[in-house]
């Protein structure tokens, strides 16, 4: 399991949050070890922390997560959005 948290920079546009959003739920279409990926409206809570968004993606294994982590859809994806990007949390779970 992969989540991600995300803080978006002070500039970034809302067209850019959701171009955030829109090309990581593209991700399970390009690299099929993506089991299911989870994205949705940020609940806020007082302990978040400022992290503006989040996704949680699973695989089947540990491998399939190094798949992704090392796929040129992945590596395409961090660049589109590293503009509008301040920081990133990623917490894997091998469960």
């Amino acid at each position: 399991m992969n989540i991600v948290l995300v803080k978006f920079t002070e500039g970034a546009t809302s067209a850019q949050k959701e171009d955030w959003k829109r090309r990581i739920s593209f991700l399970p279409s390009a690299i099929p070890e993506i089991k299911s990926l989870v994205c949705g409206k940020k609940i806020a809570h007082a302990r978040d922390q400022g992290w503006d968004d989040g996704v949680i993606l699973t695989f089947d294994n540990i491998y399939d997560m190094h798949t992704y982590s090392d796929a040129t859809a992945h590596k395409e994806y961090q660049q589109a959005t590293a503009e509008q990007t301040a920081d990133k949390l990623i917490f894997d779970i091998e469960a």
